[in-house]
């Protein structure tokens, strides 16, 4: 009797991707997939999209995030990988996006904790990264409605 093994795939890491120009309102495709996403949030390394979620009743949204320097796109890293109060609002987007750009290594308590000789802090904000679970990578982004 053979034993039956899962394997759990991992995506091997991407190349960085050009960043396309984009304006929060912005439609765009993904891999050339007929279903657009607006875009809710832009920031230096990443741009949240949204859209309406199949099988879902009207207004309910899903999202996308788009990560340039790792070419990858997915949810977030939370558990249950929504953020939020789920709206996906503009300005929600716009948070979540700073929590991705957050860079633990320049976080003004770390650096005021160096500074006095401590080595432990408490961080200013969480940050976060693209749920390695259900991270795809980057293919074409089309830009359909500007």
């Amino acid at each position: 009797m053979s034993k039956v093994r899962s394997i759990a795939m991992r995506l091997p890491p991407q190349p960085p991707v050009e960043p396309v120009t984009l304006s929060v309102g912005d439609r765009v495709r993904l891999d050339g997939r007929p279903r657009r996403w607006t875009v809710q949030a832009v920031s230096e390394h990443f741009a949240a999209f949204v859209q309406q979620a199949p099988f879902e009743p009207k207004g309910t949204l899903q999202y996308t995030v788009i990560d340039w320097r790792n070419g990858i796109r997915g949810p977030c890293n939370l558990i249950g990988q929504g953020y939020g109060d789920g709206s996906y609002s503009r300005e929600e987007c716009a948070q979540m996006l700073t929590e991705f750009e957050f860079d633990p290594e320049t976080d003004p308590a770390r650096l005021a904790a160096v500074e006095r000789g401590e080595t432990t802090w408490v961080r200013s904000h969480d940050d976060l990264e693209v749920s390695h679970r259900n991270r795809v990578s980057l293919g074409l982004i089309e830009v359909v409605d500007a």
